[in-house]
């Protein structure tokens, strides 16, 4: 990152990167609010020099000039915004940006423009291949939020926008549904047959299913910790000198997982006891 330049204000002072090589985008909205903050924006836009197809009249509405102000005013007062301007954006870039500009006669709008054509050529491209790779290889994990997942897509879609790439909805939702894992796969084909193919419908339709296994998830933990818990209660009611008829330890039953001889597969307790009565009412049935 190069050092900070620091430009004073009257309210204070506020710091802004030096341009470089690959800061341009965060830069020019930092140095234009600024420039807009001074009055400079008129002069960075439209020039400080009135073409000659636009009358005096729409010149000082555009810079917004009050009629008042007489020729040879509107003239020097653009002179003057466009000096500040200019040097205000030179001191707000680095050596290798201040070389493409060194000019002095250029203009503030030369600058600026000459900027923007250098960094934005350069970059854009490069920009929408990495956005539209982003989109192609994203994946949601099941253990992300839905909401902040759908936000990170489509912001990745407004800035596809931004540079030219439109998206319409079918290839939003394309992206969308091909990102969710195997376990969305019935809602995805309901999506994909349904008649409503609008991105803000689908997005609807995930968040209210990521709610709904949200809440479903935490029933179930709710249950298995009651369960957990039923089970911690019935063996701290054991008494510590009991005797097991299964390992011929203390403090537990055949029953209980903590003896060594315990057998998951073979019936315990009440259950034991139930298949013991059947087996008995089904040979007093039989004789």
């Amino acid at each position: 990152m190069s050092p900070s330049e620091t430009i004073a204000q009257e309210s204070g002072e506020i710091k802004i990167a030096k341009l470089g090589k690959d800061n341009y985008e965060l830069w020019s909205i930092r140095v234009e609010a600024y420039l807009e903050s001074k009055g400079y924006a008129s002069v960075l836009e439209h020039g400080h020099v009135r073409p000659s197809d636009v009358s005096l009249a729409e010149w000082r509405t555009m810079h917004g000039l009050d009629a008042s102000v007489t020729d040879t005013q509107v003239v020097v007062n653009l002179q003057k915004k466009d000096r500040s301007a200019r040097a205000l954006i030179i001191q707000c870039i680095d050596d290798a940006n201040l070389k493409m500009v060194k000019s002095k006669t250029l203009s503030a709008k030369d600058i600026w423009d000459k900027l923007r054509q250098h960094h934005e050529g350069n970059a854009k491209p490069f920009k929408i291949r990495t956005l539209l790779m982003e989109l192609s290889n994203a994946k949601y994990d099941e253990d992300e939020n839905m909401g902040e997942f759908l936000k990170s897509m489509i912001d990745k879609a407004d800035q596809l926008d931004d540079l030219g790439q439109k998206f319409g909805d079918e290839a939003m939702i394309a992206y969308i549904l091909q990102a969710l894992p195997p376990s969305y796969e019935m809602l995805k084909q309901a999506i994909r047959l349904g008649e409503n193919r609008s991105v803000d419908h689908v997005i609807n339709r995930l968040t209210d299913e990521y709610t709904e296994r949200k809440l479903l998830g935490k029933f179930d933990k709710l249950l298995k910790n009651a369960g957990a818990l039923a089970v911690q209660s019935t063996q701290a009611s054991r008494d510590p000198n009991c005797v097991c008829r299964g390992c011929k330890g203390k403090g537990h039953f055949a029953m209980d997982p903590e003896c060594p001889k315990y057998d998951a597969k073979k019936n315990h307790g009440r259950a034991r006891n139930r298949n013991k009565k059947k087996k008995q009412d089904s040979k007093e049935s039989a004789d």
